[in-house]
């Protein structure tokens, strides 16, 4: 269960600088720049100015100074839009909107605890949520907050009890299954999942107790709730939540992932620089896997971490949108990253596919070096099988279990046979 570089995937496009991807939509991309929202909608050939808040001159004036707005956190950042066009988005120390058709950013209120929540949700009858985020070393209360009349006014939601939980990482919006995700952290008691299909008249555990269950941010897909954990004391992993509660392990990735997002049928996840004991790697990443087959991750981007103290001026990461997706690009933007801080990337899809090279089956033979990796397994014989070859991947099965009198199950095979193979050196079988 190991990240795979294959070579072939398409490096992305440099689509825009300065800039943090926000949201993405069948309009195309909104990026931030200090209290500035930036529009593309041609894959960032040409950018303009869709939407800004208005500060005081001098604020102004310092916000043209890079490092300054990286030190105070100024930029606008995580963002929702709804049906009508109406935008909503975080701040320092505020929450921000513009309603639609116009393109002024209004506050609509003010965060009295840390510097910003982390994420913003929007539910499909309208209702505003966010979390608060601060450092919290006393574990006092942490509340929830909601608006139901397009953030005019808010109230409490919900309240964690002192000593409950450090912080709310993420409050996410699923719209497969109409519910709320609440995401917590950070030591193992106070790292949970959780979720809401009534406006927090109640409230459900679905993971918690360990770091397995730490995450910022996660993306709903029909198998469940993906994820990648934000451990930087130990190691990090991109796991599934299914609906029944089990938690399936997926990857091993390098270090803490802060963004999650879905473009089309690709999922997503970045990785941060964090160090530790652990996290030694010094680099931020991006992977990416198919629906099809959520064992199949591809290292797509890594960037080092730039000079600039990192609990100063940011730790490097890689930023991921929020929004349905455009269905032609997948985007990404840096973080505090060497030779990519506010660089936006690109990815276009269809060639983005082409790096997914499927495995194919023969049935009437094996791979002598996927079975060498296989050694100390008695009676396992091993094929690529891909999802697309089930048919012809069991009919082999078969064939072996004639052969061996240990029977081997079906789904272990693929997936043991899966990682043996990448390990060998992405060996692929013709028919």
């Amino acid at each position: 269960m190991t990240v795979v570089t294959r070579e072939g995937c398409p490096a992305p496009i440099v689509a825009g600088r300065g800039l943090c991807a926000l949201w993405v939509d069948e309009r195309g991309l909104l990026a931030s720049r200090g209290t500035d929202v930036f529009h593309t909608a041609d894959g960032g050939m040409n950018w303009t100015r869709a939407m800004w808040l208005c500060p005081s001159a001098p604020v102004r004036l310092l916000e043209k100074i890079v490092l300054w707005r990286r030190l105070l956190r100024s930029d606008i950042a995580t963002a929702q839009k709804d049906s009508n066009g109406a935008f909503y988005c975080v701040g320092r120390k505020t929450v921000l909107g513009t309603p639609a058709g116009t393109g002024r950013i209004d506050t609509l209120c003010r965060v009295p605890k840390g510097t910003r929540p982390l994420s913003i949700a929007l539910t499909d009858d309208g209702v505003l949520y966010w979390g608060e985020y601060f450092r919290n070393p006393r574990r006092e209360e942490v509340r929830i907050f909601g608006s139901r009349d397009q953030g005019r006014s808010w109230y409490v939601a919900h309240v964690f009890p002192p000593g409950t939980v450090r912080h709310v990482h993420s409050v996410l919006y699923d719209k497969l299954r109409r519910r709320l995700w609440l995401l917590t952290g950070d030591l193992d008691q106070e790292s949970r999942i959780l979720w809401t299909d009534d406006h927090f008249a109640t409230l459900h555990t679905a993971y918690q107790g360990s770091q397995r269950a730490r995450a910022v941010t996660a993306v709903s897909i029909p198998q469940g709730l993906l994820l990648g954990t934000d451990a930087p004391e130990d190691r990090n992993f991109a796991l599934l939540l299914r609906d029944d509660g089990r938690m399936e392990t997926l990857a091993e990735i390098e270090g803490p992932c802060y963004h999650a997002a879905r473009f089309g049928e690709f999922i997503f996840l970045s990785t941060a620089v964090e160090p530790s004991r652990v996290n030694i790697s010094g680099r931020a990443t991006v992977l990416s896997a198919r629906l099809e087959d959520l064992f199949d991750w591809r290292l797509i981007l890594a960037r080092r971490k730039d000079r600039w103290p990192m609990r100063l001026f940011q730790y490097g990461n890689v930023a991921l949108p929020d929004g349905p997706g455009d269905g032609k690009y997948a985007w990404a933007s840096g973080v505090s990253l060497k030779d990519g801080h506010g660089i936006v990337w690109r990815w276009d899809l269809d060639k983005l596919r082409e790096c997914f090279v499927r495995e194919q089956v023969n049935p009437q033979g094996y791979s002598r070096t996927a079975v060498d990796g296989l050694e100390g397994i008695p009676g396992r014989e091993a094929v690529a099988a891909g999802k697309g070859h089930r048919a012809e991947a069991a009919e082999f099965v078969r064939s072996v279990e004639k052969r061996f009198p240990t029977p081997i199950p079906f789904e272990e095979l693929v997936e043991v046979t899966r990682a043996t193979i990448r390990a060998a050196g992405m060996i692929r079988i013709n028919n």
